[in-house]
């Protein structure tokens, strides 16, 4: 069965609207209709028409007001409406059509032409729509696409990691990557690529190539960001740049250097001792060559555990002291309290209660 639209008429004047719904109705439309302003913002919320004729001149609340707040409502501000009326000044129309409207149509009219209007701005929404629909299934393929190429910690088990991922949008620029380089050496890296968007998506994809490429016990950790940097300068949009932390840590010499390119602290718990915050400040990447990479080496133990963390999860605000956020210390606190939990029950606790 084809999907029948369904077209509510707003008039005070019953004879009106019983005339239009019963012309709409013998050409395959679904009608219903109201008599005031706030009825038919009523029916208009619970029954969520397709298309929407609204009378201007009734008394109480015209038309006029009717729209404002059908547009400001979320449940039927999407839905096209039609302005009814006798008033056939350039004024009215324009204010009706500047409040949200979509057409104008001046009583009385032919019956051909209200239909002829009817059709167009339901063909306007339906393509409005399926364009909506293709849209949001891009996006989505996007961010499975980007989900893929995020590791696992299953796949990764030697890594032991945990990982906690929400983009900020649909498809987002948050990204990380585990790297094992060798037996008992791992590369762990996480970069916030700015803009939050489709663009900044795919830029993800070239960052992961980019780490899995310079991750290498033929570069230090230094020059592996330094790399990474030349390419990504050449190839990131004006004004688009990348925030990042590479925490290279070699279990054998129980060594671990972690290189900040704009990107806040680390929270580092000991398994002896309080937790506390490691890094240094740095420039961005893709800022161009000549940039300043924060750098920090130290001893690690075993049962020592790192914390890495976008300043959305830390909660930075603009102007705050480098080293300090409210997710900073929250991550401290948990991590002193629930420190002999697991990695993954711990993560579990550091989302419930330091996440925004």
């Amino acid at each position: 069965m084809p999907n029948i639209p369904k077209i509510l008429v707003i008039d005070d004047v019953e004879v009106n609207a019983r005339v239009l719904k019963h012309t709409l109705e013998n050409e395959g439309f679904q009608v219903g209709y109201a008599l005031s302003g706030p009825g038919g913002r009523m029916m208009a919320e619970n029954e969520i028409p397709d298309l929407i004729l609204l009378d201007i001149m009734m008394p109480g609340e015209n038309g006029l007001q009717t729209c404002v707040q059908l547009k400001a409502n979320p449940r039927t501000c999407e839905i096209p409406i039609i302005f009814l009326s006798a008033v056939d000044e350039v004024q009215a129309k324009v204010q009706g059509l500047t409040i949200g409207g979509v057409d104008y149509v001046t009583k009385p009219f032919e019956k051909e032409e209200i239909l002829a209007r009817i059709r167009l701005h339901l063909r306007i929404r339906e393509a409005h729509q399926m364009l909506v629909e293709q849209q949001r299934v891009h996006l989505q393929q996007l961010k499975n696409a980007q989900k893929a190429i995020l590791v696992d910690p299953a796949d990764l088990p030697d890594a032991q990691f945990a990982v906690y991922y929400k983009p900020l949008n649909a498809v987002g620029g948050e990204f990380y990557d585990v790297v094992k380089i060798d037996e008992g050496i791992f590369a762990y890296f996480i970069a916030d690529i700015s803009g939050n968007d489709v663009g900044a998506a795919f830029v993800t994809s070239a960052v992961k190539a980019l780490i899995r490429q310079n991750a290498s016990p033929l570069f230090t950790p230094m020059e592996t960001m330094r790399t990474m940097n030349s390419v990504l300068g050449a190839v990131l949009p004006e004004g688009q740049f990348v925030k990042a932390c590479y925490a290279f840590l070699n279990r054998r010499k129980n060594e671990l250097c972690v290189v900040f390119a704009g990107h806040p602290p680390l929270v580092f718990l000991p398994a002896q001792g309080r937790a506390y915050p490691l890094g240094k400040e740095g420039d961005v990447m893709g800022a161009g060559e000549l940039v300043s990479f924060g750098s920090q080496e130290i001893r690690v133990s075993r049962g020592d555990r790192l914390f890495l963390m976008s300043d959305g999860v830390l909660g930075y605000r603009e102007g705050a002291p480098w080293d300090q956020g409210d997710g900073v210390l929250a991550i401290q606190r948990i991590c002193e309290q629930e420190g002999s939990l697991g990695l993954s029950a711990l993560m579990e606790r550091i989302v419930l209660h330091a996440v925004p």
